[in-house]
């Protein structure tokens, strides 16, 4: 199947395209409920470093009050520090390991092992006998062997915990031990899986728990939308990737049919003589005339030819198709005539350009008729030991050589070293308006100079007016072709009009 492989491509890479697509998009789902969940976590810190801080200041105050005494006005003072300070739920004062005064109880007397009340500025408490119906968030103030504890009811800590859900769980701890948000109190031990941030005003730090991995469904229900779109724009690039190989292999196995049944049909362009206008020479211009695509521009398929490596066999079609038209013709009633056919670096790779050559002077052996090859500016002709070798024997046949389009692509000072070229051709991009813009005639008499320099003559194409004639003919052009002379025409009509030369202007 013809188009196989380019369905495949196409398949191929329609997937890919999705599998990127959906890939970042997966990416950026997760990425985006990271920096969500880091922000969380930022709030949570934030709101908890303010109810530690209310439980910081009470503790501080109540420093003042540790004398040992538990009387009225102590009392007072603790219950009045709950009542004003927001979050603290409890004020302890407490002699070594003697608990003896409680905003709750009043004076107490509760001794317990260090266990119970570590020498810690902070820490969780899942009960106690200072308040033993709910856990609590403890800030411990130590003043020499006395000390208070500030109680925090845990109320307020899961309120933040659990303002942010989602797709985590948050949890609040304190050296090793967690509360999370419906009040469980555990020892915690951090996982890769957990995003945490540590406050930096108290020891203590918030994690974020994944419910559950992000699974597919997940991701398709939160991102279907885009899911779809990926696949449609995926689809349509897929499908107009395939059109463009089916396209592309349809003008290659086209062309190629083309040249194997010798479709392509030489014309011939004239070039004249600057001042006189006579005929001097002919440049072959391959065209292809499809049956069902009529007419396909040179621009379309040459390149194509050279990507896939035909471009040698359409030079040797060419040279061999004009050696046909010769049956027809008495060669010997032509004036001195040159033809150029194009060539590029390809036809340089082996001997075939030099075959080609050989049959054509075989052909017009004692004739006026000579060939002439122009180097396309394409592709550089690699400047090898072989190509030197070809070029010189092209030399000994009486191969005329031309560089076209000088000053553009590859066509430059190197290759007039490299290849000696007898013409230089100017590009009609450079004579275009030559007789009004001034840049384009300062780089038309550069390259005039260049080619007196190195010997040459000069070929302007693209002339399509008489004030553009005039202009190159008053600079010292040699030669000229464009519309103006005539357009490109069968080679039958080119030589049937050389038999008949006449000058093209007076």
């Amino acid at each position: 199947m013809r188009y196989r492989n380019s369905i495949i491509i196409s398949i191929t890479l329609f997937f890919l395209l999705c599998a990127g697509g959906t890939s970042f998009l997966f990416h950026q789902l997760i990425t985006n409920q990271k920096k969500l969940t880091q922000n969380y976590l930022q709030a949570i810190i934030s709101k908890l470093d303010s109810i530690i801080g209310n439980a910081s200041i009470a503790g501080h105050r109540a420093t003042d009050l540790l004398n040992g005494q538990c009387g009225n006005k102590v009392q007072t003072e603790i219950r009045k520090l709950v009542a004003t300070l927001p979050d603290v739920t409890t004020i302890n004062l407490l002699q070594g390991k003697n608990l003896y005064c409680s905003s709750v109880f009043g004076g107490v007397s509760f001794t317990s092992d260090a266990h119970f009340f570590p020498a810690k500025s902070l820490f969780l408490m899942s009960d106690s006998s200072v308040n033993p119906s709910k856990s609590l968030l403890v800030y411990h103030v130590s003043r020499g062997e006395n000390s208070v504890m500030v109680g925090v009811d845990n109320y307020y800590i899961q309120n933040e915990l659990k303002k942010y859900h989602g797709s985590y769980s948050y949890i609040m701890t304190v050296d090793g031990i967690s509360l999370d948000a419906t009040g469980n109190i555990f020892k915690n031990q951090l996982s890769d899986g957990q995003d945490t941030y540590s406050s930096t005003q108290f020891k203590y730090s918030v994690s974020a728990l994944p419910l559950a991995p992000l699974s597919l469904l997940t991701f398709w229900q939160s991102e279907h939308d885009r899911i779809l779109l990926i696949f449609i724009i995926s689809g349509g690039l897929s499908i107009l990737f395939l059109k463009y190989l089916i396209h592309r292999q349809s003008m290659f196995f086209m062309l190629r049919e083309a040249i194997d049944n010798n479709q392509l049909e030489p014309f011939i362009q004239p070039i004249v003589e600057a001042r006189s206008g006579n005929i001097v020479a002919g440049e072959i211009l391959m065209r292809w005339q499809h049956p069902k695509w009529g007419n396909i521009s040179p621009d379309r398929f040459i390149p194509l030819a050279e990507k896939n490596g035909l471009v040698s066999r359409i030079t040797e079609l060419g040279i061999q198709s004009v050696i046909r038209s010769f049956e027809l013709l008495d060669l010997k009633s032509l004036p001195l005539t040159t033809l150029f056919f194009n060539v590029s670096a390809a036809d340089f790779g082996d001997n075939s350009l030099l075959n080609a050559c050989q049959s054509f002077r075989d052909k017009t052996a004692n004739t006026a008729l000579h060939i002439g090859l122009e180097i396309t500016e394409r592709v550089a002709v690699e400047d090898s030991a072989f190509v030197r070798e070809v070029c010189q024997q092209l030399d000994m046949l009486g191969v005329t050589l031309s560089a076209d389009d000088f000053g553009t692509g590859h066509c430059n000072y190197k290759l007039l070293m490299q290849l000696r070229p007898r013409y230089i051709k100017i590009d009609k991009h450079f004579t275009q308006e030559i007789e009004t813009d001034e840049g384009k005639e300062a780089i038309v008499r550069n390259i005039i100079a260049i080619a007196k320099d190195r010997g040459c003559l000069t070929i302007a194409e693209g002339v399509e007016s008489a004030s553009q004639r005039e202009k190159l003919v008053a600079m010292g052009v040699s030669f000229l072709q464009g519309y103006f002379f005539s357009r490109p025409i069968e080679a039958a009509v080119f030589f049937e009009m050389l038999q008949h030369s006449s000058a093209f202007v007076e």
